[in-house]
């Protein structure tokens, strides 16, 4: 694939093929790196179904499988970047094993024709707290504007902004239509 070395770290119950992942295998710095396949958006942690209906059988299940995941990956490789789906919500094994973890996950939601009775009673309220407060999203490429709230977003976390609104722009310019507010 675009002349890059796929390796697919795979566990096995016995016979059968259980659960992996894909990742692209390369050398970086003197270090062996495994990374996420060109032009794939994850390279997350794929496990087979069971037709089990006990919840705690499917739990320690997933986690014994992405435990055999992540010790294999951290013994064989010295930097590994997985980008798991969003719906792969479990990362206790890969916490376990003190890798180091961002949670980024970004959803467009067009709210009037989303079916809110699926959610939480607190992610309604929030919800109906944005709408009142008059919270709307939008497509933009003006990375001046962007920079008030990520100051916002990151004083409120007590963490220092990594970037100036020239460099935002800046940044925004060198990437052109791949990035997008």
């Amino acid at each position: 694939i675009m002349a890059c070395e796929v390796k697919i770290a795979a566990v096995f119950h016995g016979a059968e093929l259980v659960g992996g992942v894909p990742v692209e295998v390369s050398r970086r710095f003197g270090m062996s790196v495994a990374a996420h396949l060109p032009l794939a958006p994850t390279n997350s942690c794929l496990v087979k179904q069971t037709s089990t209906a006990c919840l705690s059988k499917m739990t320690s299940r997933l986690l014994a499988i992405t435990d055999a995941l992540a010790r294999f990956l951290q013994s064989h490789f010295d930097y590994v970047i997985l980008t798991q789906d969003p719906v792969f919500i479990d990362i206790r094994s890969f916490s376990w094993l003190d890798w180091r973890k961002q949670i980024l996950y970004t959803y467009h939601v067009e709210i009037a024709k989303a079916d809110l009775a699926n959610l939480s009673s607190t992610v309604r309220k929030n919800i109906r707290h944005a709408e009142k407060s008059g919270v709307t999203s939008e497509i933009s490429r003006d990375f001046r504007q962007a920079h008030a709230p990520l100051v916002s977003t990151f004083v409120r976390q007590g963490a220092p902004l990594p970037l100036s609104a020239e460099q935002l722009v800046a940044f925004g310019e060198r990437l052109g239509d791949d990035l997008v507010l």
